[in-house]
C-alpha cells in the first residue's frame, strides 16, 4: 500500500487529497483515486472517495474496518510529515515569486 498523488489543501475541513496504489503480485497494481483527509471534531481522519447523487454523498469504495483504520494511521503521519516539511514563504513574497509545483 502506497500513497500517491498526494496534495495538501486547506478549505473548510480538508485538509489534503491523495490517491492509493495497491500493489498486488508480479508487478501488478491498482490505483484508487479521490482518498481525502478531513478534520473532524476527534482529530484527522480518511474520507473514501465518493460522488453526489441527489444532494447526497455516497462512498464509492468499500473496505473493512481494520483496512480503514490501518490506511488512516498512515495518511495521518503522511499528512504530519508533508505539513511539517512543506515550503512556508514570507508575508513579503508575492506570488509570482512562489514556485508553482506543476
Amino acid at each position: 500500500m502506497k500513497i500517491v498523488n498526494f496534495k495538501l489543501y486547506t478549505k473548510g475541513k480538508l485538509r489534503a487529497f491523495f490517491d492509493l496504489k495497491l500493489d498486488l503480485h508480479n508487478d501488478q497494481w491498482i490505483c484508487i483515486k479521490g482518498f481525502k483527509i478531513m478534520e473532524g471534531i476527534n482529530g484527522l481522519f480518511v474520507s473514501v472517495p465518493s460522488q453526489q447523487k441527489d444532494g447526497d454523498w455516497y462512498d464509492t469504495v468499500f473496505c473493512s474496518k481494520s483496512f480503514r483504520e490501518e490506511l488512516g494511521r498512515i495518511a495521518v503521519d503522511f499528512y504530519n510529515q508533508e505539513s511539517d516539511t512543506s515550503k512556508t514563504y514570507p508575508s513579503n513574497e508575492t506570488t509570482a515569486d512562489k514556485e508553482i509545483p506543476f
